[in-house]
């Protein structure tokens, strides 16, 4: 992937699914091991099977039933819909501080291929103080040197092209006047 705002959305992404997943997977085993240890705790039993001989109680422990089952099925599904969930607004957040950080990028590029074109006047217009706008003002002073050391190029070659024109006017006109024999 070549465009930064590309992989500054993907990094993000990556970062909240992975942070998600990883608080997921935790989650998950952690209601798993204590959801176990209490309906397999000696009380609940005992209460859920009053009177029972403790063979059968210990038969029931490993036992887990269907409404349990469910719960931990509802548990690990909400997991994942957070994990989606935290994907879904890594992405959105992602791609609009992508945007916010690559936009004044793509201006300040707009213009460098401006001014590379001889446009030396064009600005770059600068929003903010952080490292992004101290590129776009370092630019502006680029261009405005490039302006004037332009100008005083101009004004050089103007210059020098007044000066040479006296002395070449008076050895124009001896060269005439002797191919004109006098």
């Amino acid at each position: 992937m070549r465009s930064l705002r590309g992989r500054l959305v993907l990094a993000m992404v990556v970062a909240a699914w992975l942070s998600v997943a990883a608080v997921g997977l935790v989650t998950g085993r952690l209601t798993v091991a204590r959801f176990d240890a209490y309906l397999r705790h000696p009380m609940l039993v005992e209460r859920r099977m009053p009177g029972m001989p403790g063979q059968m109680q210990q038969m029931m422990r490993g036992m887990v039933g269907v409404p349990e089952r469910r719960f931990l099925a509802d548990v690990r599904r909400a997991i994942w819909l957070a994990a989606l969930a935290g994907v879904l607004v890594a992405a959105v957040v992602g791609t609009l501080t992508a945007r916010q950080i690559t936009e004044p990028l793509r201006r300040l590029g707009a213009a460098a291929a401006r001014v590379g074109r001889g446009e030396l006047t064009h600005r770059v217009p600068v929003e903010s103080e952080d490292e992004i706008g101290e590129l776009g003002r370092t630019f502006n002073a680029m261009a405005a040197e490039l302006r004037r050391a332009e100008e005083s190029r101009q004004q050089l070659l103007s210059d020098i092209a007044h000066e040479l024109g006296t002395p070449l006017a008076v050895l124009q006109a001896n060269v005439e006047g002797m191919l004109d024999g006098v």
